[in-house]
């Protein structure tokens, strides 16, 4: 005696037989190896379809350029070792920001240009391979290739290692196992060209040996912004007589306001001020501010403020921009 099995109709002997009719056989065999097969190309393909659809965390901030986070609000910055758009510094180079995407260009000396950004902690990758890709929109060949790869600095000095050479628009990527001894690692886009530019509108840092960017959603602004304010905070005015922040009144001359941050920073912010800045008296009217000193903590920043005369101790005090529109207060926690 013989039964078929419920999904697949397979036949197999009856076990209720004393002793079982072991001679039993299959006429099915084939339709069960073509439908197990079959099922099995399925599992596959939905494996692959996952796999590709994959994406990782980057370690990169601010690093979609079609929307960056740029607290400092210029559209082209020029300035010589200096940060730019949130979290990216440039060395010799210009950079300007475009509708879709970021412009580098060299100053047309020739020496080494770069666009790049620091890790914090970088220890904690040493031994690991990281992958390193950009999505460059346009590209104008200088008189020197553009590169994608890694600055670092160990106990014998600093060291450039590139990955990838740029050799038009599409999408570039290199891999790299980072040493022992990193003290320092920023990933860049560099030159010695004195002509030409590079577009990019995408950059990321991930572990692992294969590029995941082509996967990634559009980025997540007010998330970016968080991460970068741990890092850069600037509160701009954005009227001639805009308020900063509301203080105490320490004597006629003095008074002390505190600024709290968005998110806590890195460590304890170097503070910056800008332009010219008021504090209201007990009648509302704006005294100009003379001086200023700072404290701060990465929680909150405190900037004391003196004038000629006129504030009554005791009462509450606003620091404001004194018929400025471009006044700003900066505080600076970046690597």
């Amino acid at each position: 005696m013989s039964k078929k099995t419920t999904n697949y109709q397979f036949v197999m002997p009856e076990l209720t037989d004393s002793p079982p009719d072991i001679t039993v056989t299959n006429s099915n065999w084939e339709k069960i190896d073509t439908e197990l097969k079959a099922h099995d190309d399925e599992i596959t393909e939905s494996a692959n379809l996952i796999s590709s659809n994959l994406t990782k965390g980057n370690l990169l901030h601010n690093w979609d350029f079609r929307n960056p986070v740029n607290q400092r609000a210029l559209s082209s910055y020029t300035t010589q070792s200096s940060y730019t758009i949130d979290r990216w510094k440039i060395e010799v180079a210009n950079l300007t920001v475009q509708s879709n995407n970021i412009r580098l260009s060299p100053k047309g000396i020739s020496v080494n240009f770069s666009l790049g950004q620091t890790l914090e902690n970088p220890s904690k990758l040493i031994g690991l391979t990281l992958t390193v890709s950009a999505i460059i929109d346009a590209y104008s060949a200088g008189s020197a290739p553009f590169y994608l790869g890694f600055s670092y600095a160990d106990e014998s000095g600093g060291h450039f290692m590139p990955l990838t050479i740029i050799t038009g628009a599409g999408t570039f990527s290199g891999t790299w196992t980072v040493p022992a001894g990193v003290t320092r690692l920023t990933t860049i886009a560099t030159s010695q060209s004195t002509t030409g530019y590079i577009d990019i509108s995408r950059i990321k840092l991930e572990l692992g040996s294969v590029s995941t960017l082509a996967n990634d959603p559009p980025v997540d602004y007010g998330e970016q912004l968080a991460l970068c304010q741990r890092f850069y905070y600037r509160h701009n005015a954005s009227n001639a007589w805009y308020i900063f922040a509301v203080g105490q009144i320490i004597s006629t001359t003095q008074a002390s306001i505190p600024i709290p941050f968005p998110v806590t920073m890195r460590i304890a912010p170097t503070v910056t001020t800008v332009g010219n800045f008021g504090a209201s008296n007990s009648g509302d009217a704006t005294l100009a501010v003379l001086s200023k000193s700072f404290e701060s903590s990465p929680d909150r920043g405190l900037i004391n403020v003196s004038v000629d005369s006129g504030l009554v101790a005791g009462n509450a005090t606003r620091l404001r921009a004194n018929d400025d529109t471009t006044a700003y207060i900066e505080f600076s926690s970046d690597l």
